[in-house]
Order: C-alpha cells, then sequence, then structure tokens
C-alpha cells in the first residue's frame, strides 16, 4: 500500500508539473503618471473718471466703484454741455491669454444708441432727441488677444447736449463684456 501511495503521490506531482508548465507565464507592469495643471483665466478693472466742472461750476459728479467683476460707473447732477470722461483699464492677471468675444448693452427705457467702430463717435438718443454725444476708443489687442500680464485701454467721453438731456432724468445702463481663453483656429 505504501508503493501505491508513492507511486500515486509521483504521478499526482508529474501531474502538477507538467500542467504547472503548461500555464506557467511571467507578467510585468508599466505604468504611466502624469500631472496637468490648468491655467487661469482673470482678468481685473482699473478706472479713472473725471467730469470737465471747474472750481467756479462745480455741480455735477462722476464716481465709479470695482466689486469684483463688476465696475459701476456713476454720474449724478448731469446738465447740460456736461462732460465726463475716463479710462478704464483690462488687465489679463491670469495665465493664459483671454479674448474679447462679445457684449451686451442694456440702456434704459426710451434710450438708444449708435456707434461708428471706425470713429469711435457714439450718440444716446432719448426718443428721437440727442442726449449725449460722446466717444469710445480701444487701444490694445481686444480683437485677438490679450496675454497674461497685458492690458488693455478703453477711453471714452460723454458731452451731455442742451436741450435733448430730459430735466430730473436718471438711468442705469449696464455694458457686459464676455471673454474667453485664447484658442488657436482650427486646422
Amino acid at each position: 500500500m505504501k508503493t501505491k501511495m508513492v507511486g500515486l503521490f509521483a504521478v499526482v506531482m508529474i501531474a502538477l508539473m507538467v500542467a504547472g508548465f503548461a500555464y506557467a507565464h511571467w507578467t510585468e507592469t508599466l505604468v504611466i503618471e502624469g500631472t496637468v495643471e490648468t491655467g487661469e483665466l482673470d482678468l481685473a478693472w482699473s478706472c479713472e473718471c473725471w467730469d470737465n466742472d471747474d472750481e467756479l461750476k462745480d455741480v455735477g459728479e462722476v464716481s465709479y466703484e470695482i466689486e469684483g467683476d463688476t465696475l459701476e460707473i456713476n454720474v449724478t447732477d448731469a446738465y447740460p454741455c456736461y462732460e465726463v470722461s475716463g479710462t478704464i483699464d483690462i488687465e489679463n492677471v491670469g495665465t493664459v491669454p483671454a479674448v474679447l468675444v462679445g457684449y451686451d448693452i442694456d440702456l434704459p427705457d426710451g434710450v438708444t444708441y449708435e456707434y461708428d467702430s471706425q470713429t469711435g463717435e457714439i450718440t444716446l438718443y432719448y426718443g428721437d432727441v440727442v442726449m449725449a454725444e460722446g466717444s469710445i476708443t480701444f487701444e490694445g489687442d481686444f480683437e485677438q488677444q490679450i496675454d497674461a500680464g497685458e492690458t488693455v485701454y478703453i477711453y471714452f467721453t460723454i458731452h451731455f447736449t442742451n436741450p435733448g438731456l430730459p430735466e430730473k432724468w436718471s438711468g442705469t445702463f449696464t455694458i457686459t463684456l464676455y471673454f474667453e481663453n485664447w484658442s488657436p483656429p482650427p486646422a
């Protein structure tokens, strides 16, 4: 019986060796790791505004406030021949180039405008009457890309006209500028 057990053990060992040899293989795993960090699209405003009032006639007032992504310019006690001017700086403080892709203008009820992009002249109408005239010009490459660290400028002058400016009138306008990260045109 002992020889049968030894023989059976030998047969099982030979069978396991054959099976192990038939299914044996070696493996190796290669791992690729990488890190991707995205840039930041971030623009910052600065502004400077002034008017044509002097010491003898200090009636109107222009002020501005910047909160987050909103620049608010306020004109109070405007009168015919009052003029407001200013410079708005838009700096790319992010790490990726930006491009202006559109804008919306929301005007008070009854106010419309005409803008000539060739000359920069703007006319504001209250109904059919001219209430203000002026200019808005741009310095910098708004249409291509604003590189990180680069600044573009908007210069404006608005002259309130006589008799088109209504007395005791107030209105709020909103101009929204839409920027995106610049990306190359498709090939």
